[in-house]
């Protein structure tokens, strides 16, 4: 048991990340990253003497797609992002590297998915009385956060499904072709069939094919039993869904199936689409900058540029490879690729433990085809499952690989390499953890308006990696009206990351109330020039300078924000996936309002009065679709 402790520890770490919004919080992030080090100082007590003769060019490719990751740090356009992005991949890879030194035994690692396969399925049914019961539309169990639904993430619950679901699958069909008592199958029929009742609950699309394909892997390979237990399974799961439905639709209303797998459902073909201008957008990303990529958490500020529709963004390019392309480099994007492939080719050709090998790899490939039309690797407890299999497959494949001893890396440069990075992620992450602290603090200072009180903290941060940490200290600058520090902080961001549309904007509405309206012109350029499509509140910035500036706009220009107020009412009237929560609709309001001052074609006013009228009833109606979806009164958790 002893020499089994850091595995059970990095199992624990999997489900509790799981509880809090899928690890998707920044405290469950640094819950990984803190716990390597004593995982690690634990595996090195137990003096382990199982040898695994670790190829030196896997190494190689191990340590390289590490520095990939640093130097995409250090070169990044955004100099304040990417802490998150960078540890989750640092974390991963010392996952990896202590997950593969451990002496776990077979029984062991059954025990340990079983385990976390009865965790999942009490989170199905925690999921299923909380999708009946609310108004959220989409299943997402622990991945959703109370009471604000609308930060919930089915599609991230998804993937944590798919990572188990080949286990469960595995066991159930054992159940099935040996097991002769009840209990053996009760169980595992029943966390299947819980599994599979939540993965289509959660209406992913991509989740289902997945699926579908995991499924068809067992049936064809004859570990599913085509007998009535595969049917009754079948029938129960169709059944329960059914019932689940039903039992919705008598309070809320619920998607339609058949609509949603037909592209027929509210958000009709947009989820598609948006995926596909991510995609080419990413490809173009990648070619102004191949190497060293835009750096991490970039991709939110630079897409914007080769955006073509509006609010159509995202914080990512909804695939894992394009993800590390774009911000870290082409190389790093290969290293990535590479490291996967060779880690499951050299699971397929162990000829030991074939049936637990051909489990763990079918994990991980179900994980990356979700992640290459969808991207779910942000949450804590995905990634860490992710690297774990990949570290459980290695820990199995080389103890049972014969290498030439030139080629193998002393255990002993290993274990050096997993406690340096080990210990640069708990200092970094016990120190964010600190920051953080500090932020938060200053935050309910500026909210209480104790805005002097406020900036003695902020002057006191100094975080390694938050975007937002100096933005907030330059708001509270500008409650309290002392233009110079806000000037001052708002070069220092600009300096250090050039791309922050939302900063230059601040800084121009901070000229506008010092009516210096020829620099606040300059500035509101710029964050129209990196994002146009995203924030109203540009525009209406615009417009306003411009009024004070240069007088009424000419009459091809204000045709041009009648048609982007029409394109804004389709959206709102066609509740398309592209949402009115991407910005204040009251912006497109006002800038109605403003256009209607300054015109003096009276047919064109008639027009915007109307489209006026339509935008706020349609803006109306959907906030409180919104509210009443996605509201409810108890305490957040």
């Amino acid at each position: 048991m002893k020499k089994s402790l850091p595995l059970i520890m990095i199992f624990g770490i999997i489900a509790i990340s799981a509880l809090h919004r899928g690890g998707i919080s920044f405290q469950t992030h640094l819950l990984w990253a803190v716990s390597l080090l004593p995982i690690l100082t634990t595996l090195y007590l137990q003096k382990n003497r199982h040898q695994r003769h670790v190829p030196t060019p896997l190494l190689a490719i191990i340590m390289i797609f590490t520095l990939s990751i640093m130097f995409g740090w250090l070169t990044s356009t955004m100099k304040d992002f990417g802490f998150v992005s960078v540890t989750s991949l640092l974390c991963g890879v010392a996952t990896l590297l202590i997950t593969l030194q451990l002496d776990v035994s077979e029984e062991l690692i059954h025990k340990l998915f079983a385990s976390l396969c009865v965790f999942t399925a009490s989170l199905c049914i925690f999921g299923l009385a909380l999708y009946i019961s609310t108004p959220t539309d989409r299943l997402a169990s622990s991945f959703a956060h109370l009471p604000y639904l609308i930060s919930s993430y089915p599609n991230g619950f998804a993937l944590f499904l798919i990572g188990l679901l080949p286990y469960a699958l595995y066991r159930f069909g054992r159940a099935y072709q040996f097991q002769h008592h009840s209990p053996e199958k009760a169980t595992w029929f029943t966390i299947t069939a819980l599994m599979l009742i939540a993965l289509l609950l959660t209406f992913s699309r991509g989740g289902l094919i997945v699926s579908i394909l995991i499924m068809a892997f067992f049936i064809l390979r004859k570990k599913l039993p085509l007998n009535k237990a595969l049917a009754g399974l079948f029938i129960i799961v169709i059944v329960g869904t059914g019932i689940t439905q039903a039992i919705r639709t008598t309070q809320f209303e619920t998607n339609n199936f058949t609509k949603k797998i037909t592209l027929q459902s509210d958000e009709k073909s947009s989820s598609v689409n948006e995926r596909i201008d991510f995609w080419k957008g990413s490809l173009q990303l990648i070619k102004s900058r191949p190497l060293t990529g835009y750096g991490p958490d970039t991709f939110a500020f630079t897409y914007p540029y080769y955006q073509t529709h509006p609010l159509a963004t995202s914080g990512h390019p909804h695939n894992m490879l394009l993800k590390q392309a774009v911000e870290f480099g082409i190389p790093s994007g290969l290293l990535y690729l590479a490291l996967i492939i060779w880690i499951l080719i050299l699971g397929y050709r162990c000829e030991e433990k074939k049936e637990l090998m051909a489990i763990l790899i079918l994990s991980v490939l179900g994980i990356v085809a979700h992640n290459m039309i969808d991207y779910n690797l942000n949450f804590t407890s995905n990634a860490m499952l992710l690297w774990a299999l990949l570290g459980l497959i290695l820990n199995i494949a080389l103890a049972h690989t014969k290498a030439h001893p030139t080629l193998i890396t002393p255990r002993r440069i290993l274990y050096s390499i997993s406690m340096l990075a080990a210990l640069a992620l708990f200092v970094s992450g016990g120190y964010e953890i600190y920051q953080r602290e500090k932020i938060v603090h200053a935050r309910t200072l500026t909210a209480n308006q104790q805005y002097i009180e406020a900036e003695n903290i902020f002057a006191t941060i100094h975080p390694l990696f938050f975007e937002d940490a100096v933005l907030l200290r330059a708001h509270n600058a500008l409650e309290m009206n002392n233009f110079t520090l806000a000037n001052q902080l708002f070069n220092t961001i600009t300096q250090r990351n050039r791309l922050y549309a939302e900063a230059y904007n601040l800084w121009a509405e901070m000229f506008m109330k010092q009516k210096e309206y020829t620099k606040a012109d300059i500035l509101n350029t710029r964050a129209l020039q990196l994002d146009r499509f995203n924030r109203l509140r540009y525009h209406l910035n615009h417009i306003m300078i411009n009024q004070k500036l240069r007088g009424a706009l000419p009459d091809n220009v204000q045709k041009g924000y009648e048609t982007m107020m029409q394109s804004y009412l389709i959206l709102l009237q066609n509740n398309s996936h592209n949402t009115i929560i991407t910005d204040d609709p009251t912006s497109a309001l006002k800038i109605v309002d403003l256009l209607q001052t300054t015109t003096t074609n009276q047919l064109h006013i008639i027009k915007l009065k109307s489209l006026a009228t339509k935008l706020l009833t349609s803006a109306q109606e959907e906030e409180k679709k919104f509210f009443d979806k996605f509201y409810i009164p108890v305490p957040p958790l």
